[in-house]
């Protein structure tokens, strides 16, 4: 994990935020095995987070993966902006 965070440093990658239930991932398993994560995650370079102040990406459901599918919204009349 530490060589993939110099890596996104070295290609000047930053976290976008995010709207949606906080974890990506689950292995589905019932009780006290359950373990989620949060292990996808979306990136953006300077020049995008200057264009696209508005950006956001929101953690749709799904019901046939054990990883949630990931939308992003950019601009001001963006459906993924804060009402």
């Amino acid at each position: 994990m530490r060589d993939f965070g110099e890596a996104l440093e070295d290609c000047g990658l930053s976290m976008v935020g995010f709207k949606g239930y906080k974890f990506t991932w689950s292995n589905r398993w019932r009780g006290v095995g359950n373990v989620k994560l949060r292990l996808d995650r979306m990136v953006a370079n300077d020049l995008m987070f200057l264009t696209f102040r508005d950006k956001l990406t929101h953690h749709l459901n799904s019901v046939v993966s054990d990883h949630l599918p990931k939308l992003m919204g950019f601009g001001s009349h963006s459906w993924a902006k804060s009402k």
